[in-house]
């Protein structure tokens, strides 16, 4: 399997098919992935979480390579996304950039850069004037205080 298949599978089956399993099939026990979080995750056990998470706010209903390079063992793509909020079913266009290492049909390596900013203020989870108030130094203040 080429390296844009595993990864036209990794988005199709995890992403829009929601998939859970297929993140233990297409990943290593010993994967590292980052910049999806605060920390990397390592595996699929500490990948998993994330992808329930941002699965309860958005329907990823498309997820299109507009861009790839493939050099050995490593594959970088421009993604291009179609999501919708779960929750007023509002359309969200969106964009990313992966760059994964694959051996023998799985993810062993990955780096993420996705603008969850932009993202969580389209779903409505930042106030409009985020960027602004950033820009002035000023600090956000949440509810609660919880991670995943």
């Amino acid at each position: 399997m080429s390296k844009n298949a595993v990864l036209e599978s990794w988005f199709q089956r995890v992403w829009i098919e929601e998939d859970l399993s297929a993140i233990a099939e297409l990943l290593q026990p010993s994967s590292y992935v980052e910049g999806l979080r605060e920390t990397p995750q390592v595996g699929p056990d500490e990948f998993t979480p994330f992808v329930e998470a941002l699965l309860k706010q958005v329907r990823v209903l498309e997820v299109s390579i507009v861009r790839s390079l493939e050099d050995e063992a490593w594959i970088s793509a421009l993604l291009a996304l179609k999501l919708e909020c779960r929750h007023t079913g509002k359309a969200i266009p969106h964009t990313g950039q992966v760059m994964a290492r694959i051996e023998d049909g799985k993810i062993v390596e990955g780096y993420n850069h996705f603008d969850f900013f932009a993202l969580f203020g389209a779903l409505g989870l930042l106030p409009q004037t985020t960027l602004s108030l950033c820009l002035q130094g000023k600090r956000l203040h949440v509810e609660a205080d919880a991670a995943l």
